[in-house]
């Protein structure tokens, strides 16, 4: 990963972080759950819909599947 867009990354990871360490100040414990269940489930889906991608991209590269994609396909698609 190129610098600059590591510092960016950096740089976000520590706004999220203050954020929430706003956030948790402010809401009580009960209400607090509604806040962080959110992105706790969007990185979940996130993840797992990266693993299938790999997955399912590894699968269609090989051959001999039916569905068997080529360079120039991989091209369009990306």
């Amino acid at each position: 990963m190129i610098q600059k867009e590591q510092q960016f990354l950096n740089d976000l990871d520590k706004k999220l972080w203050n954020a929430n360490v706003s956030l948790h100040s402010n809401i009580n414990v009960t209400g607090y759950k509604h806040v962080k269940l959110g992105p706790i489930f969007l990185k979940y889906v996130s993840d797992t819909f990266t693993e299938r991608y790999e997955v399912l991209l590894t699968s269609f590269k090989a051959s001999k599947n039916d569905c068997c994609l080529d360079d120039e396909a991989e091209e369009a698609a990306a």
